[in-house]
């Protein structure tokens, strides 16, 4: 098998946007903190992988051929952070893999493509997978994680402080397990989020 992937193309590059000021940065930061400390069943439960009797967030990548095919070169993205029609679009393409060439032998991709089909965001009763379903137009087929509209929401701000801080170590969004600390097990709760460089885990009595 021949690969060439460049690592943070699935994301994409940052947009060139207006700056946000280092005020409003912290205010940003501040509104994760308190987030980070309300009661159960606070709005981010739904990525905690603890919560809904383990239903919460994601399921974590079960399929040793799909974590050594993908995993190899970049972030082992969870199949429920896109739908199935999403997918099959990214395999169907592998010749023009966000301008890199992938090749995979007809076995592995057959394997590839039942896997991720079953463990899709709309073949999931997984409560993370069910709130990016939401926003995303069911007539929209998104290439990249990026492009699923909950997930973009919710990295503006990271995107600037990524782009403006120079004490962000970490300068792209394709490793989600960079930032979100239990990322690789399904959860991506407040509770568990880093910037390195930028915050310390949030965690009721914590601080940034």
């Amino acid at each position: 098998m021949r690969r060439e992937f460049k690592k943070g193309q699935f994301f994409g590059p940052v947009r060139a946007g207006r700056s946000f000021s280092t005020s409003w940065l912290a205010a940003f930061a501040a509104s994760l903190f308190l987030l980070a400390q309300t009661p159960a069943h606070a709005a981010d439960d739904r990525f905690d992988r603890s919560r809904f009797d383990g239903l919460g967030g994601f399921q974590p990548v079960s399929d040793a051929t799909y974590r050594k095919e993908c995993g190899a070169c970049h972030f082992a993205y969870l199949p429920g952070l896109l739908p199935a029609r999403s997918w099959s679009r990214v395999l169907e393409r592998l010749n023009d893999h966000f301008g890199e060439s992938i090749e995979l032998n007809a076995e592995v991709n057959v394997r590839l493509r039942e896997y991720l089909n079953a463990n899709a965001a709309d073949k999931v009763p997984d409560r993370g997978a069910a709130v990016l379903l939401e926003r995303l137009d069911p007539e929209k087929t998104p290439m990249r994680i990026t492009q699923v509209p909950h997930i973009l929401k919710m990295h503006i701000v990271v995107r600037e402080v990524l782009k403006t801080n120079a004490t962000a170590k970490v300068r792209s969004l394709a490793n989600c397990d960079s930032c979100h600390q239990k990322a690789t097990e399904g959860s991506f709760a407040l509770g568990d989020l880093l910037v390195p460089g930028v915050t310390k885990v949030i965690r009721p009595g914590g601080a940034f």
